[in-house]
């Protein structure tokens, strides 16, 4: 019996490697969820879900700081700054509309802090971008 040859095996095709993702979450549900995540101090569940809310909404200046915030907490210093910027750069004033908790609010004074050190033009641009912020005073160890 002859061999076909109308008929292609599957190992033969080249496989597709992009995952195929169907988010059906809004980005300003995945954003509360996110915001909730970081407030129960699961910030890396709490990155991961900024980081799919920017994917859907990539010039959102709460969320790239939200993704800050995330980072700051799981010690990412670079990542938490470099997010940072990136929202003082896309900032239309949402930054100064944003209400945040309290674990939110101590990670954003600790972010500051860290700022004032490191990049000091970055935490002034972030401070003059939120000026309802309200932040803790640096308590000074006289160890």
């Amino acid at each position: 019996m002859p061999y076909r040859n109308d008929v292609v095996a599957t190992h033969d095709k080249a496989p597709n490697r992009a995952p195929e993702i169907k988010d059906e979450v809004s980005s300003e549900d995945r954003t509360a969820d996110a915001w909730e995540l970081l407030e129960q101090g699961k910030a890396n569940q709490a990155q991961g879900f900024f980081a799919l809310a920017a994917a859907k909404d990539p010039d959102n200046a709460q969320i790239k700081l939200g993704f800050a915030l995330a980072s700051a907490e799981l010690g990412d210093s670079f990542r938490a700054a470099w997010s940072a910027g990136r929202a003082v750069g896309v900032d239309q004033g949402e930054l100064a509309e944003l209400e945040l908790g309290d674990k939110a609010s101590l990670l954003l004074a600790d972010l500051l802090d860290e700022l004032g050190t490191e990049d000091r033009a970055l935490a002034s641009d972030l401070e003059a971008a939120m000026p309802d912020l309200v932040t803790l005073p640096v308590i000074a160890d006289k160890g």
